[in-house]
């Protein structure tokens, strides 16, 4: 039996107030000449960071070891409750205690934000994530940055910065189809290093195959749109190709 783990604590940071930029670099923007723009672009970035958020994380993945599939229905039914954010960390705890002292439990976690040791039992896992809020109030990290335009900044909006909007639209379409592409990736990797763990059939594996080489394909031409977007002046040319389709997804033993 798989179970994950997720703990996010966030809250408002640190943020500017009364922006504003020196006189030199309005000076470059105003000119409204591609080397001037870049240049600006090259010093000051495309945006500037207003505020963070700031926060902590703890990700962990328990695995417990059964020894059939009736103990597997057995456990999942009884201790499905104690799993659930409404039993309370102390439940929780509990039960992964319970579980390892017969069962074989294995987990994998990973951490931001916060201090002290790693935690390497499930008793240990299940107290981190109870405390983490507290952790995180004397050992925050930024969790996530807000990014402005500098036209925000600009008495005269007419100043030529569209194309670094334009740059920062195709860049976020292009992240976002490149996260979906290897989501999809792993869950092919996983069903190709762990066939014993899948009811797959022979046709199965020339399909993922052949899959995983379309995903890589996407990926190529995905990446190389975004760096000719980094390294353009301001315009940002976006190329829609479609997503590689999933082919076989048999299913879990």
């Amino acid at each position: 039996m798989t179970y994950v783990v997720n703990v996010e604590v966030s809250a408002k940071g640190d943020s500017l107030r009364d922006v504003k930029l020196k006189e030199q670099y309005i000076k470059l923007i105003s000119s409204g000449k591609e080397a001037a723009l870049e240049r600006f672009r090259q010093i000051c970035g495309d945006g500037y960071i207003g505020e963070f958020t700031m926060g902590g994380l703890l990700q962990a993945v328990v695995q417990i070891h059964t020894r059939s599939q009736s103990e597997t229905e057995t456990l999942a039914a009884s201790l499905s409750g104690s799993f659930s954010m409404a039993s309370g960390s102390a439940s929780f705890s509990s039960s992964l205690k319970k579980l390892a002292s017969s069962n074989e439990v294995q987990i994998w976690t990973f951490q931001r934000g916060g201090n002290g040791p790693i935690p390497l039992t499930a008793e240990e896992m299940a107290e981190k994530a109870a405390a983490l809020p507290d952790a995180v109030k004397t050992a925050a990290t930024p969790t996530q940055g807000a990014i402005f335009s500098y036209v925000t900044l600009l008495e005269e909006p007419s100043l030529p910065l569209a194309d670094f909007a334009e740059r920062e639209r195709g860049l976020s379409y292009l992240a976002e189809r490149l996260r979906k592409a290897r989501d999809q990736e792993a869950n092919v990797r996983y069903i190709l290093d762990h066939p014993s763990e899948f009811y797959s059939e022979p046709t199965d594996l020339p399909q993922l195959a052949t899959e995983l080489k379309s995903l890589n394909d996407f990926t190529s031409v995905i990446n190389a749109q975004a760096n000719a977007c980094t390294q353009s002046g301001g315009s940002c040319t976006v190329t829609e190709i479609p997503m590689p389709a999933p082919t076989v997804r048999p299913a879990r033993r």
